[in-house]
């Protein structure tokens, strides 16, 4: 039997310092496990524009296609002399009540199939954005895009309580719906 691993200590920041680019180009866009959800990764892509790291006053954040408000949370594993950025979940208003999370990407030893008893960093960063979801007016539902195309909603309630069972799927926007509709560059590049 195999010694159980100690918890590592894991917190929650929209913001990053441009120290940490390096780290987050190399999660975000060469992730050694990237192949497992490379499907996923081309739809979101296809339906949501490309994702781009920007700097802004000092932090970085990742903005995706047109959507510039686009929202990025960072999961960050506490060192003793320095935080690493193990985890990003971006997410945009789409459609005007719902957050949708377009890009997600989580540490090598933080995917499902190595993270063993802890709870999966991607659960960790969507139970995060719900969290956000349920302190944003108009917002009733959290939406993330996987297999097949499939899209799976989540209902925003004050109560997580009532969340439990209120899960559906349906299929993701009509690309021709999304504001980068007329982007031509974004859609050929698949």
């Amino acid at each position: 039997m195999m010694p159980r691993l100690a918890a590592k200590a894991l917190r929650f920041s929209s913001v990053l310092g441009v120290d940490h680019l390096k780290e987050l180009q190399n999660l975000l866009f060469f992730s050694l496990s990237q192949h497992l959800v490379s499907k996923d990764i081309r739809t979101s892509i296809r339906l949501y524009g490309l994702p781009k790291i920007v700097r802004s006053h000092g932090s970085l954040r990742v903005s995706v296609g047109l959507f510039r408000d686009a929202q990025t949370l960072f999961a960050l594993q506490d060192g003793a002399l320095r935080h690493r950025v193990v985890g990003v979940v971006v997410s945009v208003r789409h459609p005007e009540d719902s957050l949708t999370i377009v890009q997600m990407a989580v540490a090598d030893e933080y995917v499902m199939a190595h993270a063993r008893e802890e709870v999966p960093l991607a659960l960790q960063l969507f139970s995060e954005v719900l969290k956000a979801a349920r302190q944003i007016k108009g917002i009733t539902r959290v939406r993330v895009i996987y297999g097949k195309g499939k899209c799976r909603e989540v209902r925003v309630s004050l109560d997580p309580a009532e969340n439990l069972g209120d899960q559906m799927i349906s299929r993701p926007p009509n690309p021709r719906d999304l504001p980068h509709a007329n982007n031509t560059g974004i859609l050929h590049f698949l």
